[in-house]
Order: C-alpha cells, then sequence, then structure tokens
C-alpha cells in the first residue's frame, strides 16, 4: 500500500496538533485542517487528544488563547469523535505489543484503524512511519492538493 492521493479519512495525532497549534508545520496541517473545513476530507478525533495536546507547558500558567484555539479544533462539530471503547483498548493493546510503540501512540493508532482513517499523520518518530498497518498509511502529514507558493515542502 501506498500513501493515499487523496484521503478522505484523516487522523492527526498529538503531535502533530500540538505542534500546529504552537506554529509549527503550520502549512501543511493547516492546509488539512481548511480541506477538512471545506468538506474534503473527514476528521477523526480522539479524547486522548483532549489530555495530550496541551501545547503548553505542564507547568506555569496557562495560555488561555492557545487552549482556545485547541478547543475550538478539537470540539468543531465538522470533526468526527471516536470513542475510547474495549474494542479500541484491544486494539491499542496488540499494537504496542506487535509493533513495540507506546501505550498512547497505540492508543490513536487503534484509534485511526478503528475509525477506518485512510491515513494517520503525525511527525512522532514512535510510529511506524512511511508504512501501512492494518489497511491504514501513517507517515508524515501531507497536503494533497495542488501545491502553492508557500508549501512547506510536505506534500
Amino acid at each position: 500500500m501506498a500513501r493515499p492521493d487523496s484521503p478522505g479519512v484523516i487522523y492527526l495525532d498529538s503531535n502533530t496538533l500540538c505542534r500546529f497549534i504552537i506554529g509549527k508545520d503550520v502549512e501543511t496541517v493547516g492546509r488539512v485542517i481548511e480541506a477538512v473545513d471545506a468538506g474534503e476530507a473527514e476528521l477523526i478525533v480522539s479524547p486522548l487528544l483532549l489530555v495530550e495536546c496541551r501545547g503548553q507547558p505542564r507547568s506555569g500558567s496557562v495560555d488561555k488563547e492557545l487552549e482556545r484555539r485547541l478547543l475550538g479544533i478539537l470540539d468543531n462539530p465538522r470533526h468526527t469523535p471516536v470513542e475510547f471503547t474495549r474494542a479500541v483498548a484491544l486494539k491499542a493493546r496488540d499494537l504496542a505489543l506487535h509493533h513495540g510503540i507506546k501505550n498512547y501512540d497505540a492508543i490513536h493508532l487503534a484509534h485511526a484503524i478503528m475509525a477506518e482513517a485512510d491515513v494517520l499523520m503525525t511527525t512522532d518518530k514512535g510510529f511506524p512511519l512511511e508504512t501501512e498497518v492494518d489497511g491504514m498509511w501513517v507517515g508524515k502529514p501531507y497536503y494533497w492538493g495542488p501545491a502553492t507558493l508557500f508549501d512547506d515542502g510536505d506534500g
């Protein structure tokens, strides 16, 4: 299986979404989110993103604007939530055991697989990047539409 040319269902891992919120990988992930908002693709979101994706240090004051932006993406009614169920937990356990990945990464991967995503986009090297896992592509964020002058080279 190769990377999908035009993914219909996308899952963004927490590190990818956090990096976007704090201003990294903005062009590529921003265009993916714009495509989702335009109805060109569906974005799957996990409740685990609410815990993992803070985009700010564990200590110190809370950046309320950053929280507002992040929750705005995660709570967007156009995005499809997938719940953490026993079936997802068992799938995550199997993925962690057979692919040697961390538990939270396995949960994200299981959510994406169980939601029948075409692609899980992440820059986390703990995932089996640029490969297929259970019929789904796992790879770095990319935008599949026409290139623009400001592309950051990930598409």
